[in-house]
């Protein structure tokens, strides 16, 4: 209670003219070795937190194009399964087959069904490696 006095009576000391003053701790002089021994005031900034964009957090509810397509598979509709698939006992048998022999492949070790394109030279004998110099230096020779 005392030091409660003892502010209040401190705060009406620094009211001039209807307006408060706040006391400010003076900043300690930091001596800055540029400046060879000239007396400087210590600043502290502000923090700031600067994030890349790429490592930003990503929001979990926001809509992403191809994030569904990728892990979500429409069925068709029963119009489609008619039509299309020849029923659903067709439809489904033909998942659950093709689900079954992706398994077998992947147990015995096979190769994926599905690959990427390799781009590969074509095997020639000399006589046509011979023929195509032949017909690349002609053309050369045109130009």
């Amino acid at each position: 209670m005392l030091l409660g006095l003892m502010a209040a009576s401190a705060l009406a000391q620094q009211q001039e003219g209807g307006r408060t003053t706040a006391a400010v701790p003076s900043m300690p002089a930091v001596t800055d070795p540029v400046t060879a021994g000239a007396s400087v005031a210590a600043t502290t900034l502000p923090t700031v937190d600067a994030v890349r964009p790429d490592l930003a957090p990503v929001d979990p509810f926001a809509p992403r194009a191809d994030a569904m397509a990728r892990r979500f598979r429409y069925d068709p509709s029963p119009q489609e399964i008619a039509l299309k698939h020849h029923g659903y006992i067709h439809y489904y048998g033909n998942l659950a087959l093709a689900a079954g022999l992706r398994g077998l492949n992947r147990v015995t070790g096979g190769r994926e069904q599905i690959q990427a394109a390799a781009a590969r030279d074509v095997p020639l004998d000399e006589e046509q490696l011979a023929r195509a110099a032949r017909w690349s230096e002609a053309a050369a020779a045109e130009r």
